[in-house]
């Protein structure tokens, strides 16, 4: 067998693959003696079929199935005597196989590149620190009391806080817009659930007031097409509500989970949540620091086959997610752009966190797989039965190893990297 290859492309390979014709009719020889022996034919009996007719009738069949499988096996043989590491991407070209020539064929793929992590103790990490304070206990409590606000009609004009019920009509160039219309919405001045200029154009309005309102799409809208353009709405007001805050008691409480200790365990509750929000997202912010400075350091080429594949594997995922949303499959357009982009990044952390994970010889700590386990239970209303769900089938835990593996080579970076600290605010991490 001779090999050749060349470079195509970055990591994109060419492989020519020449086979002699000993090693064709070798096989097919011995493949039709086999067949002569319990082939049937009229005319002779089952095994007496001579040789020569049997390679007469079934010579250029076995020869094309055994051509095929030379083809598959020595490509294997190809490409661990030239130790390439397939990416994906294969493409053969059709194979040239005359009696008495032998079989030639090319095989063109994509390689891996060969990962070589740079020193990680020249990375330069800042670690955000931050202490949880009384007033953040007490903004998250107003936060949980806004949220079961009892609402009234009132008569008055609309003012920031009120909750309004519309009707509206989005018309632009002169057109109905698709999908801007709504009936009997229900929306809460202030809260931003709508593009700007939207609520704050409700203010002073009453029941049964009409407003037309001209607006501005923002540009960077997440629907194609609408972003930075002019809008006119024409809202009808059907009645504006108050709110009012509940009291915080016993029983407010009590709508939380809190059975016992009143108001005061009801705080403490409050404050442990928070503060196991407050540690995953400066574990995240971390974790995305240490991530970008890793890619940043460790530029990585990615074969196109294997980029081309996961970008369509996002696309595929972000689009069932918009239609389980309720989204149009047809008003759907994600930005090719951004979703390679986003595959690129996928990719190569891969790529450069298997070249870690192999160096350091890290495996996911089991206590700390059950530590996180724990977790993720403590947010639901009985933690015992959601942790003997993880652990009833080794499947489910896969995503928390990945997980827990992903933390400890965080970790793993940051002992060696260069880390300096950083205080902010918990307001400021968690409500950006």
């Amino acid at each position: 067998m001779e090999v050749s290859v060349e470079v195509t492309s970055g990591l994109g390979r060419r492989m020519k693959v020449e086979l002699p014709e000993d090693r064709v009719t070798g096989e097919v020889q011995d493949r039709l003696k086999q067949m002569s022996r319990t082939v049937k034919m009229d005319g002779f009996r089952q095994g007496k079929v001579p040789l020569r007719i049997v390679t007469q009738r079934f010579g250029g069949q076995v020869r094309d199935e055994v051509v095929d499988k030379l083809v598959k096996s020595s490509f294997q043989e190809a490409v661990a005597e030239q130790k390439l590491n397939l990416a994906g991407g294969l493409n053969i070209e059709p194979v040239e196989s005359e009696t008495g020539a032998g079989v030639i064929y090319t095989a063109e793929f994509d390689i891996y590149p060969d990962v070589v992590i740079a020193p990680l103790d020249k990375l330069e990490i800042t670690r955000l620190n931050a202490e949880l304070a009384d007033t953040d206990v007490e903004r998250m409590i107003e936060r949980l009391q806004r949220q079961r606000r009892t609402w009234s009609e009132v008569k008055r004009a609309a003012k920031t806080g009120d909750r309004l019920r519309v009707d509206f009509d989005g018309i632009m160039d002169g057109e109905e817009l698709d999908g801007g219309k709504g009936s009997d919405v229900t929306l809460e001045i202030g809260s931003g659930g709508m593009i700007k200029g939207f609520e704050e154009g409700l203010i002073g309005a009453k029941g049964g007031d009409e407003r037309e309102l001209d607006l501005d799409f923002p540009e960077d809208y997440h629907v194609e097409g609408l972003q930075g353009k002019s809008v006119q709405f024409k809202v009808k007001v059907h009645l504006v509500e108050e709110g009012e805050l509940p009291e915080i008691d016993d029983e407010f409480g009590r709508g939380y989970g809190v059975q016992e200790g009143g108001v005061e365990a009801f705080k403490a509750e409050v404050r442990k949540n928070l503060q196991r929000e407050l540690d995953d997202a400066l574990r995240a912010k971390t974790k995305e620091q240490v991530l970008d400075k890793l890619l940043e350091a460790n530029p990585v080429e990615l074969p196109n086959a294997m980029l081309q594949q996961e970008t369509a594997r996002l696309y595929a995922r972000q689009r069932q997610s918009l239609i389980k949303q309720g989204a149009k499959p047809e008003d759907i357009k994600l930005d090719p752009e951004a979703l390679t982009a986003q595959a690129n990044r996928r990719l190569a952390l891969a790529l450069l966190l298997a070249e870690i994970t192999k160096a350091g010889d890290i495996v996911p700590d089991d206590d700390k797989v059950k530590e996180m386990v724990a977790n993720v239970a403590a947010s639901y209303e009985d933690p015992k039965e959601v942790i003997s769900w993880f652990h009833a089938e080794d499947e489910r835990l896969s995503e928390i190893r990945s997980a827990v593996l992903e933390e400890q080579i965080v970790e793993y970076i940051m002992a060696q990297a260069k880390v300096s600290e950083e205080s902010t605010s918990v307001d400021a991490l968690l409500n950006p």
